[in-house]
């Protein structure tokens, strides 16, 4: 290791599970692909998915989705919404997830969440009113 050098942490356990200290409210899926003889099958959303801790992954209803397609390399920057939900899946290429806490009185007010995203790792990332979020593209067009 070079001098001064520092390792990242390891962000999953032995059995693959995400090992993330996330910001309040936050809730991730891992979500499999399932291979057939015809191709490949994923899931995109189900009432029913489950946190590892065993919490509903949304709870309520999906009132809103969109989809978004971001040039090479370009930002979707910070934002966050103050009532709605914001439930990201990334389907195509390779990309940066970035959360900041900035809900005052929060538990983790000033916590701030990085991911790297794919479809090879599919997951489902449920962001709460008032944590603010920007995507970016890491991939070329």
């Amino acid at each position: 290791m070079l001098e001064g050098a520092v390792k990242d942490k390891g962000h999953v356990s032995p059995n693959w599970d995400f090992k993330y200290d996330l910001i309040d409210g936050v809730r991730m899926k891992d979500v499999r692909n399932i291979v057939t003889k015809n191709g490949i099958t994923r899931e995109l959303y189900r009432p029913d998915w489950r946190t590892a801790d065993d919490k509903k992954v949304v709870d309520g209803t999906v009132q809103h989705m969109i989809f978004v397609s971001l040039r090479g390399h370009a930002i979707s920057a910070w934002h966050m919404h103050e009532i709605q939900t914001d439930h990201i899946y990334p389907i195509n290429g390779l990309g940066k997830l970035v959360l900041f806490d900035g809900r005052e009185g929060n538990k983790t007010k000033g916590k701030v969440n990085q991911f790297n995203v794919s479809p090879m790792r599919p997951t489902l990332f449920v962001i709460p009113p008032g944590v603010w979020h920007g995507l970016q593209n890491m991939d070329t067009p």
